[in-house]
C-alpha cells in the first residue's frame, strides 16, 4: 500500500471518528432538549392550573381548565324575597354578562323600610369565572382584620357573621353598608342605604337572605361547556 493510500485512510478514519463523536453529542443534546421541553410543559401546566383556580376555574383531566359558569341572574333574583326583615321589596333587576371567557351575574333589589321609609339596596353577586381573581380584587378585606373609626364618627370593621366573613361600613352621613361572603368567596351579598346609622336594619334583613343556597350553588355549580 502506497504512502498516499495510508494517508488517505488515516484522514478518512479521523473524519469517521469525528462524525461519530458529533453524532453522540447531538443525540445527547437532543435528549437533554427533550427532557427540558417536558419539564417546561409540566411547569406551564402547573402554572396554568394555578392561574385557572385564581380565575375561578377548575383544572380538568389532562391539565385542561374548565370555567365555572355563573348562576343566571334569574336564579339569584329568587333570593330577593318580598320581605327581608322590616324591608319590603319595591323593584328587582339583574344581569348576566359574558365576555372573553369570563362571566359574572348579579341580582339587585330596592327595598323600603316600612318603619321610617328609608330605602336599602340589596345586591347578590356571583363572580363566576372571576371568583378567585374578583374575590381578591373586590374584597381585599376578606383576609384582613379591620377595625377603624375616623374623627367624624365614620367606621369600618370586619366581623364574623354566623360563620361568614363580613364587612360593616358606617358613614357620618347616616349611610351604611353590610357585605357578607358565601360559597368560598364566590358570592357576595351587599346591603347598603341611608339608614340614619341604624345598621341593625341591615343585620335583620340579611338574616332572611338564603346564604346556604349560595353555598349549595358553589358546591354543585354548573361548568361551562
Amino acid at each position: 500500500m502506497s504512502r498516499l493510500s495510508v494517508k488517505v485512510l488515516a484522514v478518512l478514519g479521523v473524519m469517521l471518528l469525528s462524525s461519530s463523536a458529533f453524532a453522540e453529542s447531538q443525540e445527547e443534546m437532543n435528549a437533554q432538549m427533550q427532557e427540558a421541553t417536558q419539564q417546561w410543559s409540566q411547569a406551564m401546566a402547573g402554572l396554568g392550573n394555578a392561574m385557572a383556580q385564581a380565575m375561578g376555574q377548575a383544572p380538568a383531566a389532562g391539565g385542561q381548565s374548565v370555567a365555572i359558569e355563573a348562576i343566571s341572574f334569574r336564579e339569584l333574583k329568587t333570593l330577593l324575597k318580598p320581605k327581608l326583615g322590616s324591608l319590603a321589596l319595591e323593584k328587582a333587576s339583574g344581569e348576566t354578562n359574558k365576555a372573553m371567557g369570563m362571566n359574572i351575574s348579579f341580582a339587585e333589589g330596592v327595598y323600603r323600610d316600612e318603619k321610617d321609609g328609608s330605602r336599602v339596596k340589596v345586591k347578590i353577586t356571583d363572580m363566576g369565572s372571576m371568583s378567585g381573581f374578583g374575590h381578591m380584587a373586590n374584597n381585599m378585606w376578606a383576609n384582613m382584620e379591620i377595625d377603624r373609626e375616623s374623627s367624624d364618627g365614620s367606621s369600618e370593621r370586619t366581623l364574623d357573621l354566623n360563620g361568614r366573613k363580613a364587612m360593616e361600613k358606617i358613614r357620618s352621613s347616616g349611610w351604611a353598608e353590610l357585605t357578607a361572603l358565601a360559597g368560598q368567596g364566590r358570592f357576595s351579598v351587599e346591603l347598603s342605604g341611608d339608614v340614619k346609622r341604624n345598621v341593625a336594619v341591615l343585620y335583620d334583613a340579611i338574616k332572611d337572605v338564603d346564604m346556604n343556597q349560595l353555598d349549595t350553588w358553589q358546591a354543585t355549580g354548573s361548568q361551562a361547556q
